[in-house]
């Protein structure tokens, strides 16, 4: 939740400004202009939407002011171990807007948390986060981008689930496979290897980035098998250089790794993590990434158990929210992008009038013009979540192309690559 409005200071350049919380966050920002879009934007949605803190730890008494005749913010905070103050300012510029923060340690010793989340077009695009060569992290995002420059060492974090990297080398494959210029981007895909065989038997977050602990997630782990099988295909069909053999022996112990462990074998079926019953749509995509084949009975199995627990009324859940996986309320609607899923899935399996009945049945629940949302309920025949939704979108076009007589179908080609 943003903070009341009292509690925000504004400090500016004459061209644009930042609105400062009385918690050490700015959490309105819109840059390079007043009228431009905003790159922190948590003012009105949540630290998701962007926002860059800079506060201690524990808690603290705050004071501030403005320094007297400037637009200058000081904030003033104290704890039990200390005392710090918080600088912060944006001069005049010449070219390009800068905002400066500096934080002074006045009495004692104090652990501070700086959190900076870039998220540009008012919270609605996540950039792509490197670090320059003389130390400094760069975002961009399109045309859009911002530089940090710090004194301290600050690190950036990665994508909260692994499966975010397997989708990024899966697309640059795809991409290199089409003919699409994208050689340059071969050293960082082998930087991401490398973290990723550290990381693919970790737990995470999951595709959904479900609330609650940490869990093996068995998509995750396939979208890591998919990383490095990519990347094996690369080198060998498309002339990249790399360690193949290591990589080959990395994607066959994660392969190993899920059919021992994301298979339940009473319920003969692919579950939504190890050692849980419990399914998940996205085990659909199973087939679609060519982890397994259409035809191979553990795919068949699990296709049957997920038309059987999350299929409602025609249309697919993405899992069940009444098993407190994610601590999200019962009830949740039927999410389009699965059912697309379904469709594609059925189409593999050469179940054509499945397919065809299915992806008419998600026609029918667009609007007037056309949109989908994020959800569909059933029972009260109403769109729900995020509208319009991308997500669902994609999934009706690649479920057309999979369904025409097109002879380069979505779900075909990404398998076979």
């Amino acid at each position: 939740m943003a903070l009341p409005l009292e509690d925000y200071a504004l400090i500016g350049d004459t061209q644009s400004v930042a609105l400062v919380g009385i918690d050490g966050s700015i959490d309105w920002m819109c840059l390079p202009h007043f009228d431009s879009g905003a790159c922190f934007a948590s003012l009105l949605g949540d630290p998701s939407n962007g926002r860059w803190l800079i506060a201690p730890r524990d808690p603290s008494e705050v004071t501030r002011r403005m320094r007297p005749g400037t637009s200058i913010l000081e904030t003033t905070f104290r704890t039990q171990s200390g005392v710090v103050r918080l600088t912060d300012a944006m001069p005049p510029r010449h070219d390009t807007p800068d905002v400066i923060r500096v934080l002074e340690c006045l009495e004692g010793e104090i652990t501070m948390q700086l959190e900076l989340l870039i998220r540009f077009d008012y919270g609605s695009v996540m950039p792509w986060v490197s670090r320059c060569s003389d130390g400094r992290l760069r975002a961009v995002a399109g045309s859009d981008a911002l530089v940090l420059q710090s004194s301290i060492e600050v690190q950036g974090d990665g994508p909260r689930t692994v499966a975010e990297y397997g989708e990024v080398l899966d697309a640059l494959h795809q991409a290199r496979c089409a003919g699409l210029p994208c050689d340059d981007a071969w050293a960082l895909e082998t930087k991401l290897l490398t973290f990723l065989e550290g990381a693919w038997s970790e737990p995470d977050e999951g595709m959904w980035e479900v609330r609650g602990p940490r869990r093996h997630f068995t998509h995750s782990k396939v979208m890591t098998w998919v990383a490095f099988d990519r990347a094996v295909k690369s080198i060998e069909e498309q002339g990249m250089s790399g360690p193949v053999e290591h990589w080959r022996s990395v994607r066959d112990t994660i392969h190993a790794d899920v059919c021992a462990k994301g298979f339940h074998a009473g319920k003969q079926s692919f579950t939504q993590s190890y050692g849980s019953d419990a399914l998940d749509a996205n085990l659909l995509l199973l087939v679609q990434v060519g982890f397994l084949s259409e035809d191979d009975p553990r795919i068949v199995s699990t296709v049957a158990a997920i038309e059987r627990e999350l299929l409602v009324d025609g249309y697919l859940l993405r899992y069940r929210t009444d098993e407190g996986l994610d601590g999200l309320p019962p009830g949740e609607g039927a999410f389009l992008a699965c059912s697309f899923w379904l469709a594609d899935t059925y189409a593999l399996m050469g179940r054509q009038e499945d397919a065809e009945a299915l992806f008419a049945r998600l026609l029918a629940v667009r609007n007037d013009v056309g949109l989908l949302a994020e959800e569909f309920d059933p029972t009260s025949k109403r769109l729900l979540g995020n509208f319009p939704q991308a997500f669902s979108h994609v999934g009706l076009v690649n479920t057309a192309f999979n369904l025409s007589a097109a002879t380069r179908k979505p779900a075909h080609e990404r398998k076979k690559r």
